[in-house]
């Protein structure tokens, strides 16, 4: 494969578009699941070994978070994709 410097810079900020999408997408995913109280696809949403925790219990209709500890900002979610872009 050809490598130039203008096919790798085209490559890098493919990766970079394409891990913004990814990262967009599974914060829309955590928000619906939010809102419809889906309390397991939510939790999916978080990474493993962050600094939060949750508990949950069956409830009649289905599940109940019962507690939890965010160790995170909430924010509007624009400073969080600017994180991950690269410098």
């Amino acid at each position: 494969m050809l490598h130039t410097p203008a096919l790798d810079d085209l490559a890098r900020r493919i990766r970079g578009l394409e891990d913004r999408d990814a990262l967009h997408a599974l914060m829309i995913r955590g928000w619906r699941a939010l809102d419809r109280k889906d309390w397991r696809t939510w939790s999916a949403c978080w990474a493993e070994g962050g600094p939060y925790d949750w508990e949950f219990r069956r409830d009649g209709d289905g599940w109940l978070l019962t507690w939890q500890r965010l160790g995170v900002l909430w924010t509007d979610g624009e400073d969080t994709l600017r994180a991950f872009e690269p410098e």
